[in-house]
């Protein structure tokens, strides 16, 4: 009779640790997944571990054979994230994870990286040569090369918060913040946005 009480204590103490870790797929687990596609560049994996059923955007669109080097080079970025679950917040069906994020800001990078590509093109337009998008984009690729050793990514962090619902018996992420995208694209798009203006 002792050993069974103890076994029924054991399995209790069990299942409580358990459900303090929040289960084999609390809050943190769709966070974790979520941001995993991110660093392989996989919006179906990011989609998966949501509540949207459409398709999360890439940034970058529907990505051609010639657009590939430059997203490539976004990509290789992504894959540098590195990131600590800092606290998560519980409400019921509710949750707040907090995350703080390492990853490369190449901001710069992409700045000298462009002004390159213009001094490039100029060129290549005043030798009176066909100049098509297909060199466009490979000529960025080599700008971009070239502007790492120039202009090299510097270490970044951020602190980000995602807000979490459970469906069922899982979690998903039900909204993950706008400033996100700056860790994906390593601060990219806001170099971007600062050159055109927006």
């Amino acid at each position: 009779m002792k050993k069974r009480i103890a076994a029924v204590f054991i399995t209790l103490a069990m299942v409580l640790s358990f459900a303090a870790c929040g289960g084999a797929n609390g809050p943190e687990t769709p966070v974790k997944a979520f941001i995993e596609g991110m660093k392989n560049w996989d919006p179906k994996a990011m989609t998966a571990a949501t509540t949207d059923t459409e398709v999360t955007e890439d940034p970058f669109g529907q990505i051609t054979e010639d657009q590939k080097v430059v997203v490539d080079f976004f990509a290789k970025y992504a894959k540098e994230i590195s990131y600590t679950i800092k606290e998560t917040k519980t409400e019921g069906d509710t949750a707040k994870v907090t995350v703080d994020f390492k990853y490369k800001d190449i901001s710069s990078t992409i700045k000298v990286g462009i002004s390159n590509l213009f001094v490039e093109a100029m060129k290549q337009a005043t030798s009176g040569g066909d100049f098509s998008n297909s060199d466009a984009m490979a000529l960025f690729g080599k700008c971009l090369e070239e502007a790492e050793k120039t202009a090299a990514p510097t270490d970044a962090t951020a602190t980000v918060t995602f807000s979490c619902k459970k469906v069922g018996n899982d979690w998903k992420v039900s909204e993950a913040p706008d400033d996100l995208i700056n860790v994906w694209l390593s601060n990219g798009m806001s170099a971007l946005s600062g050159l055109t203006g927006n």
